[in-house]
């Protein structure tokens, strides 16, 4: 393809006649296209645009790849930029989590080992809408133990509940002690 040029790309879904996805909880105008990055992430294709009348999300892009249709509550619901500071931890400093919410949701903040043991639960805390909230992980195990240096995944659950829907954002990052 000639730099400059665009095409469109669209895909159909089947809905419930009630306004979601059908056979799942997420709202027709919840729907975004994700393209598949270098590093195996999914991004949000922010010009994708939802057609509720003919079931079909579709976007002007200018490069090939992988898509997906995938439900989205991130700019309206969720800012999911989430940091980890000092990274690389150094020492016994504590790691400062700070995220953005941008409506009040229930926050759990897990610490794992890269092949998945729970190493701590840094426990659930409902934060209102607002930005930078934070919690901290001072680099010991959940019975008080300092971890070994290494890398550690940090996943944060986003729960927002509205009456008969539960959004949900989940964010993993490395943390390197």
């Amino acid at each position: 393809m000639d730099q400059g040029q665009t095409f469109t790309i669209s895909n159909s879904y089947n809905d419930d006649g009630k306004g979601y996805v059908a056979g799942t909880v997420i709202p027709e105008d919840k729907l975004k296209l994700f393209k598949l990055d270098t590093d195996g992430r999914w991004k949000v294709v922010n010009s994708s645009m939802v057609d509720i009348v003919n079931n079909v999300v579709y976007a002007d892009l200018d490069e090939f790849g992988t898509y997906a249709i995938m439900g989205y509550y991130g700019s309206e619901e969720f800012d999911d930029s989430v940091f980890a500071y000092p990274n690389p931890v150094k020492g016994d400093n504590r790691v400062t989590i700070e995220f953005n919410l941008n409506s009040p949701a229930m926050v759990s903040v897990k610490i794992y080992t890269i092949i998945g043991e729970l190493v701590n639960d840094l426990g659930s805390k409902m934060f209102g809408r607002g930005f930078q909230h934070r919690r901290y992980w001072d680099g010991k195990n959940g019975i008080g133990r300092r971890v070994v240096n290494g890398v550690y995944l940090m996943r944060i659950e986003m729960r927002d509940t509205i009456p008969g829907i539960t959004r949900e954002v989940i964010l993993q990052q490395a943390i390197i002690k």
